[in-house]
This record gives structure tokens, sequence and C-alpha cells, in this order.
């Protein structure tokens, strides 16, 4: 072997030396924190190293992800524009589009190329029973956190395999600036009430916002994809999602264990019972319609006789609580 390919040959090892790739990011975090031209709350070079790791695995450049994603509280989060952005460059053709926008609602369109476009809406009624409407960034930029939460919807909802499922950091309880920047966060703090045993915590409104938040975002997106099946494989799909009853999915299993660990409260259990009643019955419908025969039906998705019955009779806390 000749000395021009001994060299190639050590060049591909370091290139591909996972400790010296470590290393060097760990050289870029640190020069990078110290130049204070990051964002406040990436103040470590533990942090920034997070964040560019997972700007990796997402595609995106260091500089990028550590200007569009956010880590509270152990999860990353992105903001809606790297959403938006990822969608389009990811899935050529596909549409997703603010339609209109205000301080009062904003309504984005988006649809994948060659299928139907489904219109989302998010306004200040949704805010207010979501408790937002406090917030110092929502009575300051009413129409840019409109837009951001109804974009993160959409692209869930429509794009998954783009956002891979991750949250706007206001959707985590975050206060961020017009443009996205996280300015601080402040956990749930549980109370104890001089009425209750000096032992036991009471439940809040809110035993914990993020359990809740997340959940009812699931749900919400599960019920966002009915407007998109448009075949009985995708019906199948959602049906994997939300299972069915006698049969728990990851979702309901997930709703049970807050519900179980004081995670979410009462009101919020029965809000997503009755979400996940209304997606288990319109997705009933869709398998039948969209099934080969009533056979296929049968044998795929088993017997979702419960899901025709009427609503005195059929509570889908059942299944959640199995």
């Amino acid at each position: 072997m000749n000395d021009r390919a001994i060299a190639k040959v050590d060049a591909a090892h370091i290139e591909c030396d996972p400790m010296r790739d470590w290393e060097v990011m760990r050289q870029q975090a640190e020069a990078l924190v110290k130049s204070r031209l990051l964002p406040r709350a990436v103040d470590t070079p533990e942090k920034a190293i997070a964040i560019i790791q997972t700007g990796r695995e997402l595609g995106i450049g260091p500089m990028q992800a550590l200007r569009s994603i956010h880590v509270i509280e152990g999860k990353p989060t992105m903001s809606a524009e790297l959403m938006a952005g990822l969608v389009l460059a990811r899935l050529p053709g596909s549409l997703l589009r603010v339609a209109s926008t205000s301080n009062e609602e904003c309504t984005v369109e988006a649809g994948r190329q060659g299928q139907q476009a489904t219109l989302f809406r998010f306004s200040m009624a949704d805010a207010r029973a979501a408790g937002l409407v406090g917030k110092d960034n929502w009575k300051k930029y009413p129409a840019a956190m409109l837009r951001a939460r109804c974009l993160a919807m959409a692209s869930r909802a429509v794009f998954p395999d783009a956002t891979m499922g991750m949250l706007d950091p206001d959707e985590v309880g975050a206060i961020t600036t017009e443009g996205g920047e996280v300015v601080s966060f402040e956990p749930q703090v549980r109370a104890i009430s001089p009425h209750s045993h000096p032992d036991e915590d009471e439940m809040p409104s809110a035993a914990d916002p993020d359990v809740a938040a997340d959940l009812l975002r699931r749900m919400e997106s599960a019920k966002a994809f009915l407007q998109v099946v448009d075949s009985y494989d995708k019906a199948l799909q959602l049906r994997e999602i939300l299972g069915s009853a006698g049969k728990q999915s990851q979702l309901t299993r997930d709703v049970q264990a807050a519900k179980e660990a004081r995670a979410i409260t009462p009101e919020q259990h029965k809000e997503l019972s009755k979400l996940w009643q209304h997606c288990h019955r319109q997705c009933a419908k869709l398998e039948k319609e969209l099934a080969p025969s009533a056979e296929d039906v049968s044998h795929a998705s088993g017997d979702f006789a419960g899901a025709n019955r009427e609503e005195h009779d059929y509570d889908p806390a059942d299944d959640f609580d199995r």
C-alpha cells in the first residue's frame, strides 16, 4: 500500500472516529457558550451538545439547532417555524401555509402531496380554555402565539414523520418571545391543603401540566388524523393509535397511568374520554367504509360493535381503566 492510500485510510478513520467527533463537538460547544451569542437558556456546553445532537438526528446544522431547539425539563422541543421548515424541506409538494392570522384566531392549511388539505384552527377561545391567556407572551404577542400553536398542531397531525412528534416550547409551559426564543420556564409546584392529612398532597387544578398537555395533544392529533384517512391502511394505523373496546393502545394505557398517578385531574380525564369516544366511533365508520369487504374488517380490526352503542350505554373510560 503506497503512502497516498495509507493517508486516505487514516483520514477515513479520523472522520469515522466517534471519540474524535465527540471531542470536536465539545470544543465547538464550549467556544459557542463563551461567545455569548447563543440564546440565553443555552448557558453550558452540556446543554449546547444536547441541542446539537438533537439537531443532527433531525438533519439540521448546529447553529440552526441552537436557534430553534430548546431543552425544557430534559425534553427537546422545537419552534413552530422549524417544524414548518422541516416539513417543506423534507416533503416537497406538501402544502403547509398560514391561511389567516389575527389577534383572535389563526388558520393553517396542511396536506400531503396528492391528498386533500385539512384546515386547522386555533383561537383565543381555545387559548382561554387551555389557561394560556394569562401568560406574559400571550398578552404581548397573541397573533404570534396563535400562529405557533396552529402551525405546530397542523405539522404534527399531517406530517409526523417530519416533526418526530416534538412540541413547541410554549406547549410545555415555557415563556417565549415573539420569535420563539425561550425566556423562562416555571414548573408546576404541588400545593398542600391545610385541610388535608399532613402526609398527603392535594391534587392541584392541573396536577402535571406537561402530562395533561401531552395527552391532549396526542388525542387532538388523532382527531385531526381522521381528516386525512382516505384508505383502509390509514384507518388501521389510526386504530393502532386509538386501540379499541377491550384492547388498549399505548395512548389509552398512558391515560390510565396518568389518572392512577394523579397526573391529570378528573375533569381532564373526562375531556380525554370524550375525545377518544369521538375518534373511536369515527374510526370504526371509516374502517367499514374503506374496507375491501366486511370480512376483512372483522378479521383485521376485531369487533367494534361497542363503538356503535348509544352514548349512555358506552363509557370510553372503561377502556382507559381496564
